[in-house]
């Protein structure tokens, strides 16, 4: 389901209001909320959007702004700060390194390497699994530590992120090691998934004790961005983790009937279901029922009337910005993951049904 046509002109004029080009020509997004630089995941998300957004025949300059702003990020893959989250950094300082940026931004280089300038493209996604790499656990096979600073525990959803981004540079770059990789994370996460229970904790020690517990809202990131994978692994593989996946689904519609509460949701952070976009992928692409599809339909209605009523503003980050950080969020972040979630579950659909 896509959104309806004067939503997604909204949303680009939004992006294309927050570009600036410096004086050696260089073409980036502003973020005014954050009064700099959007990060290097947005500016990708972004980038894909301008590419569809021409490939549908809703943005002729869409192409053109998409390659630059492509081009800016791969001129920017040697510099100290590539990759870095600028949202709720230290005042002055540099945030931090997440594998959750290159997860989100992974099947958006994907589009932009087949749509947009795919030299460019394999620059991009060699870089970005180079950067995972550096992350890799050396004791655990497939397992790796979500950012510099969570090298003493597994959080499962950053284990999917690098087996996302490495898929996505086997399919662009055809490397095979890439998918060999993405195989041994996807045979870890098979592990650590409690299948009493269907579900994976948010985090684990090295031992495989629960530090954080069961997470609807990362759940679903993995079962949702999981189904893209399927169909580059093994088949013998591919068929198990399927397997796993609709369990897990299965219990995620369980937890979501049931309401949200401390044990389904440990993390404190996690915003209000209806708005974490990855539930909204999860159901897109799971077996469809009665349920996910109310679910789905109701979000495309949701985001078409928050942005008819309010704009862009319906992408405000209402959430305190802490002392001395700079903020957690902005419509630019938003709505960059919003439209990425959307161009995710659409590219995947079109590709089961191309091999059906």
């Amino acid at each position: 389901m896509t959104p309806a046509t004067e939503t997604l002109r909204t949303m680009y004029d939004f992006f294309v209001g927050a570009l600036h080009e410096d004086e050696l020509n260089t073409l980036t997004l502003h973020d005014h909320e954050l009064d700099g630089t959007a990060s290097d995941c947005s500016t990708i998300q972004i980038a894909a959007f301008f590419a569809y957004m021409n490939n549908i025949d809703l943005a002729p300059d869409g192409a053109l702004q998409a390659h630059r702003l492509l081009l800016s990020v791969v001129q920017r893959t040697k510099c100290d700060d590539w990759f870095r989250i600028p949202y709720n950094a230290p005042l002055g300082g540099h945030g931090a390194v997440d594998l959750a940026e290159f997860g989100a931004a992974a099947t958006s280089a994907g589009y932009l390497a087949e749509h947009c300038s795919e030299d460019l493209g394999r620059l991009l996604l060699n870089s970005m699994a180079e950067a995972v790499e550096k992350f890799e656990n050396s004791e655990r096979a497939g397992a790796y530590s979500k950012n510099s600073a969570a090298t003493l525990f597994d959080v499962l959803n950053g284990d999917l992120y690098a087996a996302l981004v490495n898929v996505v540079a086997y399919r662009t770059c055809g490397r095979t090691s890439y998918l060999h990789k993405a195989s041994a994370t996807i045979r870890h996460l098979i592990g650590r998934f409690d299948r009493e229970t269907a579900q994976w904790p948010y985090s684990e020690d090295w031992s495989g004790g629960t530090l954080v517990g069961m997470s609807v809202a990362y759940q679903a990131t993995i079962t949702g961005w999981g189904r893209i994978l399927i169909q580059d692994l093994p088949p013998v593989l591919g068929k198990e983790w399927s397997g796993v996946l609709a369990a897990a689904e299965f219990e995620l519609i369980r937890q979501v009937k049931l309401g949200r509460d401390v044990h389904n949701e440990a993390p404190s952070w996690v915003s209000p279901w209806e708005k974490v976009w990855e539930i909204w992928q999860a159901f897109s692409l799971c077996e469809e029922n009665d349920f996910t599809e109310s679910w789905t339909r109701k979000g495309i209605f949701d985001l078409e009337c928050g942005i008819d009523e309010l704009g862009t503003d319906y992408f405000i980050d209402s959430r305190p910005t802490r002392p001395g950080r700079t903020v957690l969020g902005s419509r630019i972040r938003t709505g960059a993951n919003v439209v990425s979630v959307l161009m995710s579950i659409e590219e995947a659909q079109r590709s089961w049904q191309s091999t059906t």
